[in-house]
């Protein structure tokens, strides 16, 4: 495995760094192995997204409108780990880049979003979204890091010299369940993409480099190519807003957590 960490990841952690800041239980009790095919719980429908793309189990998914309360200061897998036994999930990239458009789009045109009770999103709210999705709007568990910083569900593999991406979408007594699916055609240098242009995946057409290569909010985005054995996390600051493929599976810090995703709901 290449232990390279996006150094904007590092970056963050040294401007959010706040020694007073106590370790956290990784899982707060042992939750029994959910269901996932079955129904998931959502336990305030106004605070989720519907989305116009089917989630990991073939029903159209919903995702919250920011990052989950109580899901931080966890490494990969045991953000995977709670989400599940809760009866929730972690978004792909394909999922999460979905909503990264839908929200902009929303924003730039005014286009109507529902959430999960099928009531339409007010405005304000998806400016808040937006903003919090393109520069350091909102801080949601450490006041000292502002903006997104978020899991995605997806680690890249590279074995004999062909790439491949493995999803995780369940739990079977306690350990967790995956996919593995050849690695879509994606863009293989770090730069700043257009956020339209992007595979099946959610990751970045070879194509997608974006002809401007500096920050422009809500025009393009940063983008880390994949590498072997890291996995995938969004993220956005005063100075960027990333999707990458190399984030160390091992790292936790404070300010770091997950939005949930469900469907059928």
């Amino acid at each position: 495995m290449n232990k390279r960490i996006n150094p904007n990841l590092i970056r963050l952690a040294e401007l959010t760094h706040n020694p007073d800041l106590k370790e956290t239980s990784i899982l707060a009790q042992k939750v029994d192995d959910p269901n996932v095919s079955g129904e998931f719980d959502i336990q305030d429908p106004k605070e989720y997204v519907q989305l116009d793309t089917n989630g990991l189990y073939g029903k159209r998914a919903v995702i919250s409108k920011f990052e989950l309360p109580g899901y931080n200061n966890m490494n990969y897998e045991d953000t995977h780990t709670k989400l599940l036994g809760n009866k929730l999930y972690v978004p792909t990239p394909r999922i999460f880049m979905h909503f990264f458009n839908k929200i902009l789009d929303a924003y730039k045109n005014k286009t109507p979003v529902l959430n999960a009770e099928n009531s339409r999103i007010r405005e304000e709210e998806i400016l808040n979204m937006y903003l919090h999705l393109t520069k350091d709007h909102i801080a949601i568990y450490d006041p000292k890091k502002l903006g997104v910083w978020t899991w995605l569900n997806g680690k890249c593999i590279n074995k004999k010299k062909k790439w491949h991406l493995e999803t995780i979408n369940g739990l079977n007594n306690g350990k967790l369940v995956t996919t593995v699916e050849d690695l879509n055609p994606c863009l293989m240098n770090d730069c700043y993409i257009d956020f339209t242009n992007l595979n099946n995946q959610g990751l970045a057409n070879p194509n997608a480099k974006h002809n401007t290569q500096e920050y422009r909010q809500g025009e393009n985005i940063r983008y880390w190519k994949p590498e072997d054995g890291a996995v995938a996390g969004f993220y956005a600051y005063s100075d960027w807003a990333d999707l990458g493929c190399n984030w160390d599976p091992r790292f936790s810090y404070s300010g770091l957590g997950v939005f949930g995703c469900a469907e059928g709901a």
